[in-house]
This record gives C-alpha cells, sequence and structure tokens, in this order.
C-alpha cells in the first residue's frame, strides 16, 4: 500500500494496524507530519512502516513496474488558483506513473472536499487510457466514518458540511 501526502498519519497509521500482513509507505514533503505519522504508526505497533520525503510524482524512481496493490491520494492541495493548476498531483502525466507502478487490477483511490479539483481529476480520468474508474459524488457531509477510514482533512471538511467527491480507480 502506497499512500501519497500522509497528512498526519491517521488513515495510514490506522490502515497499517489493521492490515498488518500489508507493506505500508507513505509520501509526504513536510518533515513534521512524516514524524507525526511514524509516531502514530508505532503506536498501534507498526515500526516497520517505510515514510519518504518526496514528492509524490516521483514514485517511478521508488517503484517497480505492478510493485503497489493499492495507491492512495487522499485530500491532496488542490491548488485551487487556476495559475497553480500545475502543481496539482493529478495531471495525465502522474496517471501514467500510478498506473505503471499499480499491479495489475490494483485500485487507485482519490479524494478530494475542493469541487473544481474533483472537476479537474475528472476531466483526467476520463480521457486516462490507464484506468477504470466510478465518482462518488453523493457522499453525505455527516456520513459516520471509522478512524480507518477517515484522514483529518476529512474529518474537518465533514464537519464544515463539505462535499467529498471520490474516485476508486482500477488500472486496466
Amino acid at each position: 500500500m502506497l499512500e501519497i501526502g500522509t497528512g498526519m498519519g491517521n488513515f495510514f497509521s490506522n490502515y497499517a494496524e489493521n492490515r498488518p500482513e500489508m507493506a505500508c509507505v507513505g509520501i509526504e514533503l513536510k518533515f513534521k507530519r512524516l514524524i507525526r505519522t511514524y509516531e502514530k504508526s508505532a503506536r498501534k505497533g507498526r515500526k516497520d512502516v517505510i515514510l519518504l520525503k518526496v514528492y509524490g510524482q516521483k514514485i517511478t524512481e521508488i517503484f517497480a513496474e505492478g510493485e503497489i496493490d493499492e495507491l492512495y491520494l487522499l485530500f491532496s492541495d488542490p491548488w485551487p488558483k487556476k495559475g497553480h493548476h500545475k502543481n496539482r498531483v493529478i495531471q495525465d502525466d502522474f496517471l501514467r506513473d500510478a498506473a505503471s507502478i499499480l499491479a495489475p487490477g490494483g485500485i487507485f483511490l482519490i479524494k478530494t472536499d475542493e469541487a473544481s479539483y474533483a472537476e479537474w481529476i475528472d476531466e483526467h480520468l476520463a480521457r486516462s487510457p490507464y484506468f477504470t474508474y466510478e465518482k462518488n459524488d453523493n457522499e453525505e457531509p455527516d456520513k459516520k466514518l471509522t478512524p480507518e477510514t477517515a484522514t483529518e482533512f476529512e474529518t474537518m471538511g465533514r464537519r464544515e458540511g463539505s462535499k467529498i467527491v471520490s474516485f476508486l480507480c482500477r488500472k486496466k
């Protein structure tokens, strides 16, 4: 399992705890968030997680073709200003790279609470030859989440009444 952008480590550490048989790798740019993610994982008995301070766009330099079964990109920075869209993780090249490291039939879950980013993701996935996907834009803002499924950003967004959009992608 690979999570790009572990944030404060809520989802990552809970996933690692509940899936002890799974190798768990997290990528995050902010050092303090990496430390927090490791501390949460270690408290839950997973000291064997791998955390890297690197850009998510570097995944093909880190992972071999077909090495990852599950990929998560949950509430990455939406870069809402039009001039900053080039900084968004979801780009055509990134989708190609994500598909290359995913095993055949591997899953890629993307979530956001930013409407313009959700449209951007939908447009990029629709033209991608690498994935089939299901979009769920009907998630209720007050939906109860278990600690295993929620990131801290998702929890905050739901508290504020944000509409959550998810994309469950499967490698072709």
